[in-house]
């Protein structure tokens, strides 16, 4: 009885969330892509837009929602930063964050003006560090294999890594105003780990070699905007 009731639990809170969707994808008809980016040095930006860009808007598309792609806002940003003299400092590449929410506040409205933008969607790679791992880290809800090459020890040795760094892919969808409309993670691969003096890290060509990885990632940020029946009909 219990585990029925457990059952029914995890049943209508599935009815719950798909109810929010559904408001969501009501409210919500057209998105404007903001600059995919990277959080850490292991990926340049454009490593991370390559990989995801494509994919992002495929999704998007297939759920018929209309996509104003990375490119008008990339326009946008560029014209508007230019106004300014510049966002960030030459020397450093640190922000000016006043000149920063200026440029970003003006794309924002150009956007809604003239493309009737609904909601900002903002792609990033970061990095989550997990201590004293013992086989695999859960890192963004999932388990991640550690990075080691030839396979991590067993963990039933007891032996643990002092530090694992994995990728974790993030989308975050605002409105207008700013307010938080979905915000979602999902893990990529293990990319560095240190095992008392020994450290492993892995080429940064290959943390976004693996297309069902991107594409399950994709599917996990965007899990609000699930492709039409339609479409997933066509795609078949």
């Amino acid at each position: 009885m219990l585990a029925c009731l457990g059952f029914l639990a995890c049943a209508g809170a599935g009815r719950q969330q798909e109810q929010e969707y559904a408001a969501l994808r009501e409210k919500v008809k057209t998105i404007a892509v903001a600059r995919i980016s990277s959080s850490t040095h292991w990926l340049s930006h454009e490593q991370v837009r390559t990989a995801f860009e494509g994919r992002v808007s495929k999704r998007l598309a297939a759920a018929g929602v209309e996509v104003v792609p990375v490119s008008a806002w990339d326009e946008l940003w560029t014209r508007y930063a230019d106004d300014v003299g510049g966002v960030f400092d030459a020397q450093t590449g640190e922000a000016d964050q006043e000149k920063f929410e200026v440029v970003r506040d003006a794309v924002i409205r150009e956007l809604v003006e003239s493309r009737r933008v609904d909601a900002f969607l903002y792609v990033q790679v970061k990095l989550v560090d997990s201590f004293g791992v013992k086989g695999k880290p859960t890192v963004c809800g999932e388990d991640v294999d550690v990075y080691w090459p030839g396979g991590w020890k067993d963990p039933g040795l007891g032996e643990a890594a002092s530090l694992v760094r994995s990728a974790c892919l993030t989308g975050l969808l605002v409105d207008a105003k700013g307010e938080t409309l979905s915000g979602l993670q999902a893990p990529l691969v293990g990319v560095e780990t240190y095992d008392e003096q020994t450290r492993a890290v892995r080429p940064s060509d290959e943390i976004l070699a693996d297309p069902q990885v991107l594409d399950h990632a994709t599917s996990i940020v965007l899990e609000a905007f699930a492709p039409s029946p339609s479409a997933r009909t066509d795609e078949r």
